[in-house]
C-alpha cells in the first residue's frame, strides 16, 4: 500500500532533492583539483623566486592555445601571479594591474567549496579547468602611473610585466620574457557636467589607456614566444 505525503511537504522534498552542490560534483574530481591547485602553488613560488628571461629549449608540443571565453576550446590560462596561490585575494584598481585574462578559473575553484546546488555545465567547466596543459603567470616588475596633475597636464606612464610559461606535463617553467607598454600619447575622457571630478576622471582614463594597452600587447608577445595561439 502507498503512503501519500501532505501536500505541505512536497514542494520542500522537490527543493531539497534536485540537483547536486558543487562540492559533490568536486568530490568526484577532486584528485584534478587537487593536482591543479599543487602546480599553481608551484607556479607561484617559481615566479616570487625571479626568474629571468628564459626562451624555450624546444618547441612546445601541443602548442599552448588560449581563447579568453572559450576555456573548453583552451589548454592554457593565464593567472596574475598573486592569485595563482589565492584565488580569493582582492585587491584596490591600481594596486596591481590585474588584466583579466583568467578564463573564469579562479571563480570554479571558488565554487568548488560551496554548498549551494551546481549550475548546469559546472562539471563540464571543470573538468576543462583540470585538463589544462599550460599555465601562464605575469607580474608587474615596474610601473609608473601616468599622471594628470590639477592643470590637466598630463604625463605618459608604463609599465613592464614578467610573463612565465610553465609546463604541467614537466613540471617545469619553459619559457619566460618581460612585456612593457606605455599609456596612450592622448587620453579621452569623461567626466560629470560640474567638472568637481575632472582631474580624477582624467587619471582613471589615463590608468586605463595603459591597462589595454599592456592587455594588447602580452597576447602576441606570448604567441611569438611559445609558438601558440592566443586570441581574446
Amino acid at each position: 500500500m502507498k503512503t501519500l505525503l501532505p501536500w505541505f511537504v512536497l514542494p520542500v522534498l522537490l527543493l531539497t532533492s534536485c540537483g547536486e552542490s558543487f562540492v559533490e560534483v568536486t568530490a568526484r574530481n577532486q584528485p584534478g583539483l587537487e593536482a591543479l591547485r599543487a602546480d599553481m602553488t608551484n607556479l607561484s613560488e617559481l615566479v616570487a623566486a625571479n626568474p629571468g628571461e628564459m626562451a624555450l629549449a624546444a618547441p612546445l608540443a601541443p602548442p599552448p592555445v588560449f581563447k579568453q571565453n572559450e576555456m573548453a576550446a583552451s589548454n592554457t590560462v593565464l593567472l596574475i601571479h598573486e592569485r595563482l596561490a589565492d584565488p580569493t585575494k582582492t585587491f584596490g584598481d591600481k594596486e596591481l594591474l590585474e588584466l583579466f585574462f583568467s578564463n573564469g578559473l579562479e571563480n570554479l575553484i571558488i565554487w568548488s567549496t560551496g554548498e549551494d546546488k551546481a549550475f548546469e555545465g559546472f562539471e563540464k567547466d571543470l573538468q576543462s579547468a583540470l585538463a589544462l596543459r599550460y599555465l601562464v603567470a605575469y607580474k608587474t616588475l615596474d610601473l609608473k602611473e601616468p599622471l594628470v596633475d590639477a592643470k590637466l597636464n598630463y604625463t605618459i606612464g608604463g609599465a613592464r610585466l614578467g610573463v612565465y610559461v610553465y609546463d604541467r606535463e614537466t613540471d617545469a617553467l619553459v619559457c619566460s620574457f618581460p612585456v612593457a607598454a606605455l599609456s596612450s600619447e592622448t587620453v579621452e575622457y569623461q567626466y560629470r557636467q560640474d567638472g568637481s571630478d575632472q582631474v580624477s576622471a582624467a587619471n582613471g582614463w589615463a590608468h586605463s589607456s595603459l591597462w589595454e594597452n599592456l592587455r594588447k600587447a602580452i597576447l602576441p608577445a606570448l604567441a611569438e614566444k611559445t609558438g601558440g595561439t592566443f586570441d581574446m
